[in-house]
């Protein structure tokens, strides 16, 4: 099993994948859902524990389009895109781990 291990742009490694593969599958590193795009420079991370507490604040590395008929862009960093979302920017891409046949 390989999870195609490689060094992303910011210099931090791929996060591994959560859990063993199912037998006859492994897990391939895949562009995530159009909806996801790499951070523009400058944004900071809005996830917060909820209402009334702040934002993380951190530099973003990846936006979700939010929204309907006019999406809005929430930016992540790195630490709560994956944590949430399973989501990380690589090489210019959102990228997410997917199971592929053997």
């Amino acid at each position: 099993m390989s999870n195609d291990t490689a060094v992303m742009a910011d210099g931090d490694a791929r996060p591994a994948p959560r859990g063993e593969a199912p037998q006859g599958k492994h897990w391939a590193a895949v562009p995530a859902g159009r909806e996801w795009s790499v951070a523009e420079p400058g944004k900071t991370c809005r996830f917060s524990q909820g209402r009334g507490h702040p934002a993380c604040g951190r530099e973003a590395s990846v936006a979700v389009s939010r929204g309907i008929g006019n999406p809005v862009p929430w930016h992540y960093c790195p630490q709560d895109a994956y944590a949430r979302y399973g989501v990380w920017a690589e090489n210019g891409k959102v990228m997410r781990w997917g199971l592929e046949n053997d």
